[in-house]
């Protein structure tokens, strides 16, 4: 797996169509960090992309960056899978993926393992899902 390393955090290719992101432990996700995610993961993505929030490190965001992110739309980011490694990061989460879906992005998921987001994503890539997704 290839590892690219930015002031935010990593990008990991997992494959050709999935990506994992790992931001660096005590970070607040700011309006410009914000905008270097989603610089990196449009020079990482292809047509078809399923992108894996991996929370694995404590972080915050600003109200400022999480509206960047939300404001943002990558049409080649397809699904997006968040890993969660507790219960109060999984409700934060939800309430986050619920602001997000209101805003028409609503192919969101929350898991409790990297695998089963891997193995979610590698389903969402499939010929049969891209016909239906896009």
């Amino acid at each position: 797996m290839q590892v690219e390393s930015y002031a935010f955090g990593t990008v990991e290719i997992f494959s050709d169509n999935i990506l994992i992101v790992v931001v660096n432990d005590g970070l607040e996700i700011n309006g410009e960090l914000a905008r270097l995610i989603i610089r990196a993961i449009e020079q990482k993505s292809n047509e078809a992309t399923v992108v894996i929030v991996d929370r694995r490190n404590d972080y915050s965001y600003s109200s400022e960056g999480m509206q960047t992110l939300s404001d943002t739309n990558l049409p080649q980011v397809i699904a997006t899978g968040i890993v969660v490694y507790s219960g109060v990061s999984e409700l934060v989460t939800a309430c986050q993926i619920g602001t997000m879906k209101i805003l028409g992005r609503n192919n969101l998921h929350v898991f409790r393992s990297l695998d089963e987001a891997l193995s979610w994503g590698q389903k969402q890539i499939t010929p049969s899902v891209l016909q239906v997704n896009c």
